[in-house]
């Protein structure tokens, strides 16, 4: 009974406030898909997880991929976060760190790691592009990301 009774709770606090809900629950999702972005980066370089059964580029496709899943819930959370009505954050907070009004440190480090990831995706979009050295030079600020 108690259990049914949090969970329409729950189900009706959404329903009041569903913008807030999805951007905390968005950047949840997004920082543990890339934590195992991370993982599995230094896996496919240190070929720890390369065998018969599991061929390196393997771990890269799962590296690359699960980056890009947690892109898209980074950004579902930076489009929640800039239309929820509960705090004010202008576009212009998504991409110049310390403009934001409301939490200001944390927006400029949201906003910073934001544009760190967005450089690291477009190098490594161009990786055949752009010398090797400037690639992993750039791709080692996901560490600062």
């Amino acid at each position: 009974m108690t259990i049914a009774l949090s969970t329409t709770q729950l189900a009706d606090s959404f329903n009041t406030a569903p913008l807030w809900y999805t951007t905390r629950s968005t950047a949840i999702v997004g920082f543990v898909l890339l934590t195992l972005t991370t993982v599995f980066g230094i896996a496919a370089t240190q070929r720890a997880l390369a065998s018969r059964a599991w061929p390196r580029f393997a771990t890269q496709n799962l590296h690359r991929n699960l980056s890009l899943l947690g892109l898209v819930f980074i950004g579902v959370h930076i489009v929640t976060s800039i239309l929820d009505t509960y705090v004010n954050i202008s576009w212009w907070a998504v991409v110049v760190p310390g403009t934001s009004h409301y939490q200001g440190r944390w927006v400029t480090f949201g906003t910073i790691a934001f544009d760190l990831l967005l450089v690291i995706t477009i190098t490594s979009l161009l990786r055949t592009r752009v010398p090797a050295r400037l690639w992993r030079t750039v791709h080692w600020f996901s560490y600062a990301a």
